[in-house]
């Protein structure tokens, strides 16, 4: 039987500039685990909770060169936030406000200028 094109699961491939820091910082800072590793062709995949992200390293550039962003949808914005603090993650300009889109967010910003921006939305 043929399958109806459903779609299930998203993973964003995010820069790396070098593949142990990005690592580190997901796992050591943001709690995230390591699915696998590439050493030998610079692949990463970290998972935590339902959200998996795949990097890929990239020879040459800079965080500051970096466009990328990603959106990860949450529940319990509040304690995801406490713990982006306490890791020092959360972007300079990116912490926690309510959009008039009816949600709350923040951005972390990674060693490699990835940002993740994190929503939950408002109660209504």
């Amino acid at each position: 039987m043929a399958g109806t094109g459903e779609l299930r699961a998203v993973a964003p491939v995010l820069t790396s500039y070098n593949i142990d820091a990005t690592e580190a910082f997901y796992v050591n800072k943001l709690g995230f685990s390591t699915v696998v590793k590439y050493n030998d062709f610079g692949y990463l995949i970290v998972t935590r909770d339902a959200v998996d992200l795949h990097f890929a390293l990239v020879e040459g550039g800079s965080p500051e060169t970096t466009p990328t962003e990603c959106y990860i949808n949450v529940a319990g914005i509040d304690t995801f936030y406490a713990q982006a603090q306490r890791a020092g993650a959360v972007h300079p300009n990116g912490h926690m406000v309510e959009q008039p889109w009816g949600m709350r967010e923040f951005v972390i910003l990674d060693p490699d200028g990835n940002g993740l921006r994190i929503g939950e939305p408002l109660p209504e």
